[in-house]
């Protein structure tokens, strides 16, 4: 009996994104939600680099040439990729513009920010107010002000455990104080982090301040789509030259977590244990990121 083959799902996945191009394409379906389809196109695409290719890209970094999600080598696999959205997107640039003529055929123009006026500048200004504001975390970022979307469920159930898993063992052993976001970690003046977890040093509790942390012996961030390109580039790399003694990339999507300590110019990629031993202590803490992730989606 022959098996049915099967398809790397990220291959699968720009299968139907091209389905959908192909919607916005067909002049039978109606204007508006050809231009829906192209919306819905273009922002699959971003969250797929931000978050599949990323993560393929860590694979082969790593010089991790399998893993339970990837049917074939992710170097491979990240080269069909490449060759796949290169011819998407002129397929799309094309569709975009016809959407677009079509448009103007029938009066409707696109507008940015510059050209809105009168009641139009108004009802923008009230519907960011009202529905977008909420619904947004900021950050400051060496004097920069970054802003990301409100964590989701299973984000939130992953720093539960954790902080299940870690309590017991960081009180226990005196590794230090642990706390949960938000709260502000302040390196420097520009410099402001509101990490998912965090484990203060001894010295800084001992310190007397109370309205934040200066020195880590842990900083946790879970990876979002909104987030991971600050997380794994900007503050990825400050967590390092400030010498926090451990940084864990929590992804939910991979199912991974990459530790960075401040010397290291390539993460160590953790797929089935974490074991964390604080520097200086003899205790160790291991944590079964299978079962983990596995618990995060209950």
């Amino acid at each position: 009996m022959s098996r049915t083959p099967l398809v790397n799902r990220e291959i699968g996945w720009l299968s139907f994104n091209e389905r959908v191009l192909q919607e916005a394409a067909d002049p039978e379906v109606p204007l508006i939600e050809r231009l829906k389809f192209v919306g819905i196109c273009s922002s699959n695409l971003e969250e797929f680099f931000r978050v599949r290719v990323a993560t393929l890209q860590r694979m082969v970094d790593a010089g991790i040439s399998s893993h339970k999600m990837v049917y074939g080598e992710p170097k491979k696999v990240l080269h069909s990729i490449h060759e796949i959205v290169l011819a998407q997107r002129e397929r799309f640039e094309i569709v975009f513009a016809q959407a677009r003529a079509a448009l103007e055929q029938e009066g409707i123009s696109i507008v940015d920010e510059k050209k809105l006026v009168g009641d139009h500048r108004a009802f923008v200004q009230r519907y960011f107010d009202e529905v977008v504001r909420p619904s947004l975390a900021p950050v400051i970022l060496d004097g920069e002000i970054l802003v990301t979307a409100s964590p989701n469920l299973r984000h939130q159930r992953i720093i539960v455990l954790l902080t299940v898993l870690l309590e017991p063992f960081v009180t226990a052993n005196g590794i230090g104080r642990l706390l949960i976001a938000p709260f502000d970690v302040r390196f420097r003046t520009s410099r402001v982090f509101q990490p998912d977890l965090l484990v203060m040093t001894l010295a800084d509790i001992e310190s007397g301040r109370r309205d934040s942390a200066r020195e880590l012996r842990l900083a946790v961030e879970v990876v979002s789509p909104s987030s991971a390109r600050y997380d794994r580039v900007d503050k990825r790399s400050r967590y390092q030259e400030e010498r926090v003694e451990e940084l864990w990339l929590v992804d939910p999507e991979s199912e991974l977590v990459e530790r960075w300590r401040p010397d290291d110019e390539r993460p160590e990629i953790l797929a089935k244990t974490l074991i964390w031993q604080p520097v200086g202590s003899d205790a160790s803490l291991s944590i079964d990121l299978v079962a983990l992730f596995e618990e995060s989606k209950r």
